[in-house]
């Protein structure tokens, strides 16, 4: 008998005649194994081209921090003091709470701030006008991305700072904002100089130094390198933009705006790691040459810390008047 194609045939009605469709449990385990090898693959070659953007974004921060220092050199004739205490810093009132005062000082990023699009907070401070850090809490809390490497890990606020710390445990607003770079300071360990060693970098208290003494060629010196956030030390953080802890002994200031080569790169645990150079970059760190080039700088670098003169590479390009000739590294 024919059916017409709208009638029930009742010969399509059973099992053979079901139409089926999906996957099997195999099936869909294969496809979920597939996806996840494909993730497995491609989340590493993510986190690389962000990672690189990332490095890519605190070279450009250094860049614009050697323009900055060039425009301010043009301006002054000589670099910023890596800080200056001011004749009444005894006088600075500490925050509510705390329980002393301290005499802490502008450093020489609260210099640059009118050459990296900063004017404003730097007159709100009144920085250059004889004003101090104590006094203008909220300008010295302020973030700035420009200081900062976006590699970084450590907050905004530098909450694990050693700046101040005879008072920073006691009130959160003494908490300044971090930087991740600081001024290169000296071979073998910070010095204030005066009224101690003086420095062999560029940058130590009161200094006034220009490239007409930086006698072993810009090219061939370091301005500026990278400091970062030690999360296996709570007492070895970022560095902070606004200005030094003022010690009365030569490594006691200057560490929270300045590295030296008292350890080398990348090594190092508290008070070891906030006197030296550091990053979150894998294999080495940033540095800002004289002559306005932005260099990473391996690790592995020969360096042979301490010694009353500079006696190994790294040394040797911190240092401004060691007579050493230097090729490439």
């Amino acid at each position: 008998m024919r059916y017409p194609p709208h009638a029930h045939n009742p010969k399509l009605t059973g099992r053979r005649g079901c139409s089926q469709s999906g996957f099997t449990l195999i099936e869909l385990l294969v496809v979920i194994a597939i996806i996840a090898v494909l993730i497995a693959l491609l989340l590493p070659a993510v986190q690389q081209a962000r990672e690189a953007a990332r490095r890519s974004q605190c070279k450009n921060n250094l860049k614009q921090i050697g323009l900055a220092l060039h425009n301010y050199h043009d301006t002054y004739n000589a670099f910023p003091p890596m800080y200056v205490i001011s004749t009444n810093a005894s006088a600075q009132t500490a925050p509510s709470g705390a329980t002393s005062a301290a005499a802490v000082a502008w450093g020489w990023m609260a210099s640059l701030l009118p050459y990296i699009d900063q004017a404003p907070l730097y007159n709100q401070a009144g920085i250059g006008t004889g004003s101090l850090p104590m006094n203008n809490v909220a300008s010295f809390r302020t973030p700035l991305a420009a200081y900062m490497c976006p590699s970084d890990p450590g907050s905004a606020l530098d909450n694990d700072s050693m700046w101040n710390y005879n008072v920073k445990s006691t009130n959160t607003d003494y908490y300044a904002a971090k930087s991740n770079y600081v001024a290169s300071n000296d071979h073998a360990i910070i010095a204030m100089s005066p009224p101690d060693r003086k420095a062999t970098g560029v940058f130590y208290r009161d200094s006034h130094v220009g490239f007409r003494d930086i006698t072993d060629g810009s090219s061939n010196t370091f301005l500026v390198g990278e400091r970062a956030y030690h999360p296996q030390d709570t007492n070895a953080s970022g560095a902070v933009w606004a200005g030094p802890y003022a010690g009365t002994h030569h490594d006691d200031a200057g560490h929270d705006v300045a590295g030296s080569g008292y350890a080398p790169i990348n090594t190092g645990t508290g008070w070891s790691w906030i006197r030296s150079f550091s990053s979150p970059h894998v294999g080495g760190a940033h540095f800002l040459m004289g002559d306005g080039a932005v260099r990473f700088v391996t690790q592995n670098i020969q360096h042979s810390p301490g010694g009353d003169t500079p006696n190994s590479l790294f040394e040797y390009l911190i240092a401004i008047q060691d007579g050493q000739v230097i090729g490439e590294f």
